[in-house]
């Protein structure tokens, strides 16, 4: 009798342990807007908010796909610890296209967008953007064409083409990071192939303007926790009159076209130094998780 007692405690304990533990879900699916099939990648923590779960969408890298964005940002197992679901779109011919006056990928977000509401319940009041090179830019055109959609965005290794630019501007709470170094996408360039572009400095300005932002900034150099890898980060952050910090900028000097805390898959000589003494990701969270769109101000 006491040995079925055991047994049975031991089970209860276990099915206990699998309960408390049980992982979040990773999902794949595909959506067709205006013909075109769109395939994504979606992940749902294990504990969600019962009022509506935040919504992260991470576009990724030019020649990447999703799989490949969630490995260098690592954003599930942010997810999962902060309760947040991530979507990642892939981008026909594993690109995102910005600029087409032929296929209009704005759209084709916004539609894997709907295609997660439909799924899983989400906060429509806390839907933010970030991505990386090609999904960065993708991030500006988003916040610039949709920007009721968005409650914050953080574009990374991007720049912001001119045409997004419009003297009406509403306000998105932003986070740029970039790298000093980085040769593939410039920060000071004007122009990336034939697309004229802003600078990131200019870039920043606009969307300060945008936010209400005084001038006053507030700059901050991180600790090098990994001198090794050749690199040193500043922050420097503007806040509107409420106080608020709403426009947040990461420079990372020595820094090539890369996540900073992430993985990279591409040589070192092709895409230039790596951050490692923080994480973009975890960066990019704390910053969103203070925005949504039914105020103002975040908490």
């Amino acid at each position: 009798m006491r040995g079925v007692l055991w047994m049975i405690l031991a089970c209860a304990g276990l099915f206990v342990t699998a309960c408390a533990h049980r992982p979040g879900v990773t999902a794949r699916h595909t959506v067709t807007d205006e013909g075109r099939k769109l395939a994504y990648r979606l992940f749902t923590p294990a504990q969600a908010p019962r009022d509506g779960v935040p919504l992260v969408v991470a576009l990724h890298r030019f020649a990447d796909n999703a799989d490949r964005m969630a490995a260098i940002t690592g954003f599930d197992a942010i997810a999962e610890r902060e309760g947040f679901a991530v979507v990642y779109p892939e981008g026909a011919q594993r690109r995102f296209d910005f600029m087409s006056s032929t296929r209009d990928d704005v759209r084709a977000i916004l539609a894997v967008i709907d295609d997660v509401r439909a799924r899983v319940r989400v906060d429509e009041s806390r839907l933010y953007v970030t991505g990386a090179s090609n999904g960065g830019f993708m991030t500006y055109a988003l916040i610039s064409a949709a920007p009721e959609r968005f409650a914050a965005a953080a574009p990374v290794m991007a720049l912001m083409p001119e045409a997004f630019v419009r003297e009406d501007q509403p306000a998105v709470p932003l986070l740029v990071v970039y790298g000093a170094a980085n040769t593939i996408v410039p920060p000071d360039a004007t122009a990336l192939g034939p697309v004229p572009t802003l600078t990131t400095r200019d870039a920043v300005a606009y969307w300060r303007e945008a936010n209400g932002c005084l001038n006053d900034v507030v700059r901050t150099r991180l600790p090098a926790a990994a001198p090794a890898d050749g690199t040193r980060t500043t922050r420097r952050a503007w806040s509107d009159a409420l106080g608020e910090e709403r426009v947040v900028v990461y420079t990372v000097a020595g820094g090539g076209h890369t996540w900073p805390g992430g993985t990279e898959p591409s040589p070192r000589f092709i895409v230039g130094p790596l951050a490692r003494d923080w994480s973009a990701s975890e960066v990019i969270w704390k910053f969103f998780q203070r925005f949504d769109r039914s105020r103002t101000v975040g908490p």
